[in-house]
């Protein structure tokens, strides 16, 4: 019978090995990892469902490296919920319990802990550049605790953080312009130019290209209004579709320029981005009109992080953590999506078309793609997720 240790060994090896895991192995990974109650064990001490993560259990569980980053995150979130009914401070808890099961450094631990502040705290884009620098202060104040040579990586957090700030939905979700007008735009305008500022001459140039994309189209733009929970919402579907994809790829690459030049281990950021996501379509509040939007989105970003774990696989470095995560967010997106068909009806809004049609051709599209790229021979682990998949639709 295999014992604790020996089993953690065996998990250590398939995530960090350097060899290419099986078929097999990926699923023992996926579901030792995922789904085998663990997180549930951890937080059965809670009395409800509802309640807050106290700061005694994440030391507990995550390590005192990562208390004050947490305490900062509670302060901030603590009693708000989230659309799924959990509280906001379990979308930082859950994820990182996560990262500490697979091992990964304490940089990421962190860089999940933050990832939503910027957004869940600032009604304006240019406030987000104050709260990113509480954060530097934070770690920086924590930094000097150790020893020279006993210090954590240096991480540059902020970078990483305003990467996991996911600038588009600053810009389309969270502004809350409320008329397509002249004065709207301009308020628009104000709005990018004040993060601009703030973040200008510290070191931060990740939203350098995006910022004169969207100060071009935005003047250019055709406004939609858009009915949602009673309130309007300008859309600029155009520039939506268009940002999306691209910023997904620039934190990928920036993140493998980081790796190349040593200053950030190769997955850390791939990994806080694939860990957040899966906790999005674990917890998938489906009878909102908003979810079609999400689904959306983790149908675009599955096959940009393949595409970069395949790149890490030619240059032969081991990164089987993220094919182990990868695998956990299609299986965990294809149930929701399975289950967002279903709720179709309780909803009438729809970016993109009717809710019906949008889900019917959807999924048809999503299962397609799955067929192409995961049959794909040279994929780890690919037909156990495709058969995963196809089980779990339907």
């Amino acid at each position: 019978m295999q014992t604790p240790a020996e089993g953690m060994r065996k998990l250590e090896e398939i995530v960090w090995g350097s060899q290419k895991a099986t078929e097999k192995e990926i699923q023992y990974a996926v579901d030792t990892v995922f789904f085998s109650g663990d997180l549930e064990k951890s937080t059965a001490s809670l009395t409800e469902e509802k309640e807050d993560i106290p700061k005694e259990l994440v030391e507990k569980e995550l390590g005192s490296e990562v208390i004050d980053a947490y305490k900062y995150v509670f302060e901030k979130l603590e009693g708000q919920l989230r659309d799924c009914g959990n509280p906001k401070t379990r979308h930082a808890y859950d994820p990182a319990f996560y990262a500490k099961k697979l091992g990964v450094p304490v940089k990421c631990i962190k860089e999940i802990l933050y990832h939503d502040i910027p957004e869940e705290v600032s009604k304006t884009l240019g406030e987000s550049g104050n709260v990113l620098m509480e954060i530097e202060r934070i770690e920086a104040e924590k930094e000097k605790e150790f020893p020279e040579k006993e210090r954590p990586e240096s991480v540059g957090i902020r970078e990483t953080v305003t990467m996991l700030t996911k600038f588009y939905e600053i810009l389309f979700n969270q502004l809350g312009i409320k008329k397509s007008t002249k004065m709207g735009k301009q308020r628009f305008l104000r709005e990018i130019g004040d993060i601009q500022e703030k973040l200008e001459g510290r070191g931060i140039d990740f939203f350098t290209p995006y910022i004169s994309e969207v100060r071009e189209q935005v003047e250019q733009a055709n406004n939609s209004i858009i009915e949602r929970n009673g309130r309007e919402y300008i859309v600029f579907e155009n520039l939506k579709k268009a940002l999306f994809p691209r910023f997904i790829e620039n934190i990928v690459a920036d993140a493998e320029r980081r790796r190349l030049n040593g200053e950030e281990d190769y997955g850390s950021v791939i990994c806080a981005r694939l860990l957040e996501q899966f906790d999005n379509a674990r917890t998938l509040a489906v009878d909102r009109p908003d979810a079609e939007d999400s689904l959306y989105k983790f149908a675009v970003e599955i096959p940009i992080f393949e595409a970069y774990s395949k790149n890490l696989e030619n240059e032969g470095i081991a990164n089987n953590h993220i094919n182990v995560l990868i695998a956990a967010l299609k299986i965990a997106v294809v149930k929701s999506l399975d289950e967002r068909a279903e709720a179709t009806k309780l909803f009438k809004y729809s970016a993109y078309t009717t809710s019906q049609q949008y889900f019917r051709h959807r999924k048809e599209e999503f299962m397609e793609t799955f067929r192409i790229e995961f049959e794909r021979n040279d994929y780890p682990g690919g037909k156990f997720v495709l058969k995963g998949a196809l089980k779990a639709a339907d």
